[in-house]
């Protein structure tokens, strides 16, 4: 719809597990590209999880494809990656 701001949401899940400790184990500094098609000029990515619920701004980087990269730094159980015009 015109006007309206363009959004994409990405689901990201840790499968990192420690199967003696019985405990998912959280991964740091892990490098996300993504493709940002559609009409982002400068895209904001922001980084939700529990502990983080207002979320965290992340610093993207154009890749020479057109995608976008992100460096996530610290994946927990889960975590929700926004993409929107910033």
């Amino acid at each position: 719809m015109p006007g309206l701001p363009q959004r994409k949401a990405i689901h990201l899940v840790n499968f990192g597990y420690d199967e003696v400790a019985d405990i998912v184990v959280s991964s740091n500094n892990k490098v996300f590209a993504f493709d940002a098609s559609g009409s982002y000029i400068a895209p904001k990515v922001t980084y939700f999880i529990l502990s983080s619920p207002d979320g965290v701004r992340l610093p993207v980087t154009s890749l020479g494809s057109g995608d976008r990269q992100v460096t996530i730094p610290t994946l927990h159980v889960y975590g929700i990656v926004v993409v929107e015009e910033g």
